[in-house]
């Protein structure tokens, strides 16, 4: 109803006579077929059709609707290819941004594809009885790249250059999200701590990846030299809340950046030059240095 007209109208025929059926289709409809009844009428899809007339007949034109539906494209560099597979089975394809169709009025859905495959596209459905256009996004395919750290103070900020982008955190991880390939990534210096390992290459295929960077505290060396004791006498040093003993002419420690006082103990009978002070750790190794004199003997 209402998808064209039919020619010739209504009417008598005499016997033997020819007739030709016309079906001319009305705007958003197609002429589909003719129904006939009657001996002589014609059932088919030939448009004009012709009959004899022999007896009465009936003929009936057959019309569906038929609209456009416009995909169009977002997300794909310009150029690349994609396409739209309809549930009828149908797939159409462009290298532009959109795909125009033309269908019947009905429900469809419909699935689209990249020829280039770190990219993804949308799926859906519509019911189609008007115009219309659709918007179907692409997406590039990503995988997250973990950095998990370890070894650092609670919210000490750390930072990782991945993929020329650096992301910092004060959390034990960083997260990144890029497609299949092969990068390469840099710890970024977190003042007195070593990072292992400190730069190095990820590669992505299919799957999350995950890294784990493991943080260690510089440790500088405090080196106490004495001269002036005889051999085999012992003689101690307290750095921070460390004391260390020795019989030889040298104490090390080992210790993290920071400022530490110290002090030094000496047998009796010896006074050292320093006994006492503060240090500040700014060089891999700081020393001291210590001379003991023997005490002198008061004159009776």
């Amino acid at each position: 109803q209402g998808g064209g007209t039919a020619t010739p109208g209504s009417g008598w025929f005499n016997s033997g006579s020819s007739v030709t059926l016309t079906a001319v289709p009305n705007k958003d409809y197609r002429f589909i077929s003719w129904s006939g009844s009657g001996t002589g009428s014609y059932s088919g899809t030939n448009n004009p059709a012709s009959i004899v007339m022999t007896a009465p007949i009936t003929e009936t034109a057959n019309f569906q609707a038929y609209y456009n539906v416009t995909f169009i494209e977002s997300g794909l560099p310009a150029g690349t290819e994609w396409s739209i597979t309809l549930s009828n089975n149908q797939t159409y394809a462009t290298s532009g941004n959109n795909i125009t169709v033309n269908l019947p009025q009905g429900n469809y859905s419909y699935t689209a594809k990249s020829s280039n495959p770190i990219y993804s596209g949308a799926s859906g459905s519509f019911y189609l009885n008007r115009s219309m256009s659709i918007s179907v996004e692409f997406h590039m395919v990503t995988y997250t790249v973990t950095f998990t750290e370890a070894g650092l103070p609670s919210n000490t900020v750390w930072s990782i250059t991945f993929n020329n982008q650096t992301i910092s955190s004060k959390n034990s991880t960083i997260i990144f999200n890029v497609p299949n390939g092969t990068y390469n990534f840099v710890v970024v210096t977190v003042s007195n701590y070593t990072s292992s390992p400190s730069s190095g290459q990820i590669t992505v295929n299919g799957k999350a990846v995950s890294e784990q960077i493991t943080f260690s505290r510089v440790m500088y060396r405090v080196l106490f030299v004495f001269s002036g004791l005889p051999s085999g006498q012992s003689w101690s040093a307290t750095l921070g809340n460390q004391t260390k003993s020795s019989t030889n002419s040298t104490i090390s420690f080992s210790v993290p950046y920071g400022t530490y006082s110290w002090s030094v103990s000496l047998p009796s009978g010896y006074n050292a030059s320093i006994s006492s002070g503060h240090i500040t750790t700014t060089q891999p190794t700081m020393t001291i240095y210590i001379n003991a004199t023997k005490t002198s003997s008061p004159v009776p």
